[in-house]
């Protein structure tokens, strides 16, 4: 017994959408966060391991975080659904970045797979001390 195209599609979405159901539901798939400067570094360091850092500046929201490599260098670790992206920028590769009075900060990069980012910091001044590490990369 042949079963119609379109009963056969409609199954196919059907059970697709189910099981993406039952992830959500289980809690198996939760956003990544990046709950401290040292969880930043240990992200960077599974991707780049004979990079140092020595300063890490980690979001508000947990979502992104940015490392100081040293003159000329700045990681990124921002989360991504569940898993991480992680990019480690020239001063060269920053085509944009402003710095809003209310500590917001906007970052565009040559980057076309991780060209933006709109910046809050967790605490007071950390704003400033990426704008040190920039002006000094920049020199």
């Amino acid at each position: 017994m042949d079963m119609p195209l379109p009963f056969l599609a409609i199954m196919v979405v059907a059970g697709v959408a189910l099981v993406v159901a039952v992830v959500a539901w289980s809690g198996l798939s939760q956003p990544a966060r990046i709950a401290s400067k040292e969880d930043a570094r240990s992200v960077f360091g599974m991707e780049f391991p004979d990079i140092a850092t020595d300063e890490a500046l980690v979001t508000a929201d947990g979502r992104t975080a940015l490392l100081h490599c040293g003159v000329g260098q700045v990681g990124v670790v921002a989360a991504f659904g569940s898993k991480f992206v992680v990019r480690l920028y020239d001063r060269s590769d920053f085509r944009h970045i402003e710095f809003d009075d209310d500590g917001m900060v906007r970052m565009q990069t040559d980057d076309f797979t991780f060209s933006a980012m709109q910046l809050r910091f967790a605490e007071a001044g950390e704003a400033d001390r990426l704008a040190g590490w920039l002006e000094e990369n920049h020199a």
